[in-house]
């Protein structure tokens, strides 16, 4: 059963489960990138940008999604522990 994110945030036990979204498109980005083709950009339909975010996310996650998780989420933990370190001293 395909479940959305909504869903599955409220479906959530606990932390380590909950869903968090990470990145979003719209018409605006799309113009913004390809100034030319305003006109065609906005008849784009909903499937049409439903696709588009598909092949996205699927784009993101093959190629920079592992190891950007890893890079921030290093950088997070170790800002935290230097936090507690310095709170520790003070």
């Amino acid at each position: 059963m395909a479940v959305d994110v909504r869903t599955a945030i409220l479906m959530a036990e606990n932390d380590s489960e909950r869903l968090y979204e990470i990145t979003s498109t719209c018409k605006t980005d799309m113009k913004f990138v390809l100034e030319n083709r305003s006109m065609e950009i906005n008849k784009l339909s909903a499937e049409d940008m439903r696709y588009i975010a598909s092949k996205l996310a699927d784009d993101y996650i093959t190629q920079m999604y592992w190891e950007s998780l890893t890079d921030i989420t290093t950088r997070v933990l170790d800002d935290k522990k230097k936090e507690k370190e310095n709170a520790i001293q003070s």
